[in-house]
């Protein structure tokens, strides 16, 4: 089964060329089409491009009037079980909002990014 999503106002992280790796400035390309279509077959991408490309028949279409596409969004965004709980580093971070990286040293890390190694060990310990 074919289907036809047309009039796609941005279809968003397409690319023609396969990049096996991406990072540091690459990261910020973000490949767009406007005004697209985007052919599935058996829900695997087919095909896609400008309208002026669009196939002229499909099983199912789909008119996407205008909207964002984005068919390689992956949201790899994932959180495993851990032991212990984080509850002291939110109140550390509502009562301590400007404190120093030496300071937080012995709150588990810096209070932006690093919070989670007190759970990190608890888990360690608990493995």
């Amino acid at each position: 089964m074919t289907t036809l999503i047309e009039n796609i106002g941005r279809l968003v992280q397409v690319e023609r060329e396969i990049r096996p790796f991406v990072a540091g400035d690459a990261m910020s390309i973000l490949p767009e089409i406007e005004n697209a279509y985007l052919l599935v077959e058996d829900d695997v991408i087919k095909a896609f491009g400008p309208m002026s490309e669009a196939p002229e028949t499909a099983d199912q279409v789909v008119d996407a009037e205008g909207r964002f596409v984005l068919p390689a969004f992956c949201d790899g965004h994932t959180h495993i079980v851990y032991a212990g709980s984080r509850e002291h580093e939110f109140i550390d971070k509502i009562l301590l909002p400007f404190a120093c990286y030496l300071c937080c040293l012995g709150y588990g890390g810096m209070p932006c990014c690093c919070t989670m190694i007190s759970t990190v060990t608890s888990t360690n310990w608990a493995a």
